[in-house]
């Protein structure tokens, strides 16, 4: 997902933030040209010809990253309600309960609610789609419990 930034240096140019995806980072993007990362840093030439260092910094779970144009904060998106993290992080609870496995499980079912918050979706769909992402989570590691201990004769 593309995202416009709005900013007073970048009139005449179109600057946009990438979201990751499942195997990609974060990218930024001038003119639709990702732009290189160098020392963590973005250098884009803004409209007057100067160099601007563009930087992202996240939040745990959250796809939208904060944006920083020179020293000026960007906000991409309105943030998270705290009770919004809590739903969508309730996978990350197998981390308790599996170890790794769980971890791993609790990681990918976080992240897949965390991206159904910042979808375009209605409230009611987002707590449906995240609630039914976890429970089919909590299935999957159930699943793979099941045949770990089957394959491992226990």
């Amino acid at each position: 997902m593309d995202i416009q930034v709005s900013h007073a240096r970048f009139q005449k140019q179109k600057l946009a933030v990438r979201t990751a995806g499942w195997f990609s980072g974060t990218k930024v993007l001038l003119n639709g040209v990702p732009l290189k990362r160098v020392k963590g840093t973005y250098p884009a030439l803004a409209d007057d010809g100067t160099q601007v260092p563009v930087r992202l910094s996240g939040a745990f779970g959250d796809p939208i990253p904060k944006l920083r144009v020179g020293e000026e904060v960007v906000q991409l998106a309105k943030p998270l309600a705290w009770y919004e993290y809590a739903w969508a992080a309730l996978p990350m609870l197998l981390l308790f309960v599996g170890g790794v496995l769980g971890a791993v499980m609790g990681l990918f079912g976080s992240y897949s609610n965390f991206r159904i918050f910042r979808s375009s979706r209605g409230g009611a769909a987002k707590y449906a789609l995240s609630g039914l992402s976890s429970i089919i989570t909590v299935v999957v590691f159930l699943a793979l419990v099941i045949a770990f201990r089957l394959l491992l004769g226990r």
